[in-house]
């Protein structure tokens, strides 16, 4: 899972850079002190998260999550609360309000569960109520990117090329996502994204 970070507090966001980065699963590729400048990052870094907190001008913090959701349209937006708040009264549109009760270990697993529905609105506020029901399989950025391609119909070799990386290491990205869905091949790969959100378009045949 791929993380961008965007908040003022700068014990807050130093703090959370490197707790995530206590986790296996969890790259941070990118940490910014506002929510625009890590909207532009997402940009850059196509993320699976967007980690955010509010500043002090909800109008920019609006428009940084709506730049976001552009820039990396499967990426979730996770806003940090210092209070809790009622989200029917919030201009923000977040995937998920992790409120201050929500502990470490309660964090990465809300967002596991997060990128694994790729459904808005499925984390709750209350901990725990994200993995209410099971953590479904989370692929690390890169599988994922190689994925979309996949649904793209690109080839080992087209996709390769996109990413600047050997065909082996396409190869290498594929068998791990086949061995942990338990798919078979491209065509069953790309229903099973489809299914979650993961990527739009054909496949080639099965290679």
């Amino acid at each position: 899972m791929k993380v961008v970070i965007g908040i003022p507090h700068a014990l807050l966001r130093e703090g959370l850079r490197d707790m995530l980065k206590r986790w296996s699963d969890v790259e941070v590729a990118a940490v910014s002190p506002s929510a625009a400048e890590a909207a532009r990052a997402a940009g850059r870094a196509v993320p699976d998260v967007l980690i955010i907190s509010r500043g002090a001008r909800p109008a920019e913090d609006a428009r940084a999550v709506l730049a976001a959701r552009e820039a990396a349209p499967l990426c979730k937006v996770v806003l940090v609360e210092d209070v809790g708040r009622s989200p029917h009264t919030d201009v923000l549109e977040v995937d998920w309000r992790v409120l201050p009760s929500v502990g470490p270990s309660g964090l990465v697993k809300g967002l596991c569960s997060l990128c694994a529905t790729g459904v808005r609105g499925q984390a709750a506020d209350a901990p725990g109520a994200a993995t209410t029901s099971k953590p479904r399989l989370l692929l690390s950025g890169r599988e994922h990117e190689v994925v979309r391609a996949v649904c793209e119909g690109l080839s080992n070799k087209d996709i390769a090329g996109r990413f600047g990386i050997s065909e082996k290491t396409v190869k290498n990205h594929l068998s791990n996502v086949y061995r942990r869905t338990k798919l078979s091949g491209r065509t069953q790969l790309v229903l099973w994204a489809m299914r979650r959100g993961l990527g739009t378009g054909s496949s080639s045949t099965d290679r």
